[in-house]
């Protein structure tokens, strides 16, 4: 029985670091879309006559 526990804590740390893992994928693809999304806005607001500053 203690051998089940302890199969069962392992699964466990396994599906934390996963889930860790996931959650910084998930980040990183989060924060490339959040500036390519900016830099389009920004060239589009640049593309539709936005007067640039000088």
């Amino acid at each position: 029985m203690p051998y089940s526990s302890a199969g069962s804590i392992s699964i466990n740390r396994a599906q934390i670091s996963t889930v860790m893992l996931g959650f910084a994928c998930i980040i990183t693809v989060a924060q490339l879309l959040f500036e390519g999304l900016s830099k389009w806005i920004g060239g589009l607001g640049l593309g539709f006559g936005v007067p640039p500053s000088q």
